[in-house]
């Protein structure tokens, strides 16, 4: 069953997300010097997460179709664990 809205107006929405992931002293160094044998490893975890934004919908049960204005850049932050 659908249910039109004639004229429903734009809502504007924030969506912030976050990750975290706990590197050695090593890989993080390769990680943030773009060293990494196999590629890119932030400008993936970036496109991945910019994917997965755009496909909500099907990724979350009764999701409606959301539409991206923007998607900020990738942060890297520097914490060791002592």
């Amino acid at each position: 069953m659908r249910i039109w809205l004639p004229q429903k107006l734009n809502t504007q929405r924030e969506a912030v997300a976050s990750a975290k992931v706990l590197l050695g002293p090593e890989v993080y160094q390769l990680v943030a010097s773009n060293s990494i044998k196999k590629g890119d490893v932030l400008t993936v975890a970036e496109l991945a997460g910019i994917m997965g934004a755009k496909h909500t919908s099907l990724l979350i049960p009764l999701c409606h179709n959301i539409s991206l204005t923007c998607a900020p850049p990738l942060g890297l932050c520097k914490w060791f664990w002592e």
